[in-house]
């Protein structure tokens, strides 16, 4: 379930994003965010690391039971300048 613009949202939870190898945080750099909404993922390409993270959105049935349920790290060969993310979506949402 998504949220309307009736429905407020309260944060339950934070993902505060930290380079354990980096002791500067400039030097831990996301440059570009992607939201797809209707497949319930946040997309953070870091240029650095030559990384993208991928962070799951479990929606709930109702806002306040909506949660992120994992962080997926994918390793690329090249640095990520920009991105797009689309969804393919059945008729029914599957």
């Amino acid at each position: 379930m998504l949220p309307s613009d009736s429905e407020s949202w309260h944060c339950i939870q934070t993902l505060e994003l930290k380079s354990s190898a980096e002791a500067r945080i400039e030097e831990a750099f996301f440059n570009q965010v992607v939201a797809l909404s209707q497949a319930g993922l946040l997309l953070l390409a870091n240029a650095k690391k030559n990384a993208i993270y991928a962070v799951h959105l479990d929606y709930g049935p109702n806002p306040t039971a909506t949660r992120m349920d994992y962080v997926a790290e994918f390793t690329v060969t090249m640095p990520i300048l920009s991105f797009t993310g689309t969804s393919d979506l059945l008729p029914h949402g599957e």
